[in-house]
């Protein structure tokens, strides 16, 4: 049984239990939300800790410390050709000036310590179990729903701006001899997809648009290690977009677009619209396309 601060497990068998025995109880795929962590001082790594109880008998050092809280991540809005990190006014473009599907930005996201974006094996306990479900199925335990999440959320998207973004991505921060691994590819309950929407192709890359309608969002799932190194890694997510200088029916307007990334799932902990990421990471809002008049 879960709940907010306790994970309880019933009918634990130790009755015949021996003196001196020792048994080892494995408890995997627990998570919890590293934001409220308190930070114990200044540069000082923050600790999750776990107390453990057993009902009639006494646990010898109860308490643990069974992780320690570090960013995980850290986001980057870089140029279009990806060469270097985008102005601080972003992607400026003339209210008469036509787009086709260009590549206005490069979305990074590294690794905040070597190893933190893992897919779902990583995520998943050592020891995972097939377990009759007593109706003629089966299920695994300990299998963890998905592998990390990147999410980029989109703000402020000038009207008549079409936004796409890559179905999948391969290679890591560069690594053209990674090149032939898919290491993320899209996921849809984090996206905001047009509906019905085919993949496209844009400069020889599958892609998909955004409903960018009171704001967009997109997310991908970590499927595939990145390449093995001591230092942390990186994924790049161009972004394009395209909208035709028409000024039928009042569009395009003038406006600035921001993004911001993150990890995904957001808790709705402290409101319905509170975007808090469940995983310690940095979040900052970046410009990233601007339409002048």
């Amino acid at each position: 049984m879960i709940s907010i601060h306790e994970v309880l497990f019933r009918n634990v068998w130790l009755e015949d239990i021996g003196a001196d025995e020792t048994r080892v109880f494995h408890i995997t795929n627990v998570r919890c939300d590293a934001t409220f962590v308190a930070m114990e001082g200044e540069g000082l790594a923050r600790k999750v800790l776990a107390h453990v109880t057993v009902t009639g008998a006494l646990v010898d050092e109860p308490q643990h410390v069974v992780a320690t809280v570090k960013n995980g991540l850290n986001f980057e809005v870089r140029r279009g050709d990806n060469t270097g990190p985008l102005p601080v006014n972003g992607f400026e473009i003339g209210l008469g000036t036509p787009l086709a599907q260009e590549r206005i930005a490069t979305l990074r996201f590294t690794e905040g310590f070597q190893g933190a974006f893992r897919p779902r094996a990583a995520e998943s306990g050592r020891f995972c179990q097939v377990i009759d479900s007593g109706d003629g199925t089966v299920r695994l335990g300990g299998l963890a729903d998905r592998g990390t999440c990147l999410v980029a959320d989109f703000y402020g998207v000038p009207k008549g701006i079409r936004i796409f973004v890559p179905a999948a991505v391969s290679g890591m921060g560069g690594y053209d001899s990674w090149g032939n691994c898919t290491l993320a590819r899209i996921s849809e309950p984090f996206s905001k997809l047009v509906p019905d929407s085919a993949v496209e192709t844009i400069g020889g890359m599958d892609v998909r648009e955004l409903r960018v309608e009171n704001g967009g969002s997109c997310g991908w799932e970590v499927v595939a290690p990145l390449m093995p190194s001591a230092q942390p890694g990186s994924l790049d997510f161009p972004v394009f977009s395209s909208y035709a200088a028409e000024f039928s029916g009042g569009r395009p307007t003038c406006g600035a677009c921001h993004v911001r990334g993150s990890f995904a799932p957001l808790t709705s902990a402290l409101g319905p619209h509170e975007h808090i990421p469940v995983f310690f990471s940095i979040d900052r809002y970046h410009g990233i396309f601007v339409v002048l008049e």
